[in-house]
């Protein structure tokens, strides 16, 4: 059974951590396992979702695609699901 954590801002606040634009960086990596940074972002604050800003691996699929959106590289500048045991906080 897989489990997949989601990380909120009151779980930064419940460790001692203030939620900050400057702390909200991280790296999706491939959630197919490969361990490669497919993008940079940011988490969300209000919710377990990632902003897309830098896309390196294009042709990375999305884990939760939608009808508008499959690959990473059309994920750009939109926020997206992505398991919480493939995001590097930076």
């Amino acid at each position: 059974m897989r489990m997949i954590l989601k990380i909120t801002a009151n779980f930064f606040q419940s460790v001692g951590i203030q939620f900050t634009p400057q702390n909200n960086a991280c790296n999706l990596l491939d959630w197919t396992g490969s361990g490669e940074i497919i993008a940079e972002g940011r988490w969300s604050s209000s919710d377990p979702d990632f902003w897309v800003d830098v896309v390196k691996t294009p042709g990375a699929y999305l884990w939760r695609p939608t009808s508008e959106m499959t690959t990473i590289e059309e994920a750009m500048g939109s926020t997206i699901a992505w398991p919480a045991d493939k995001v590097l906080m930076s």
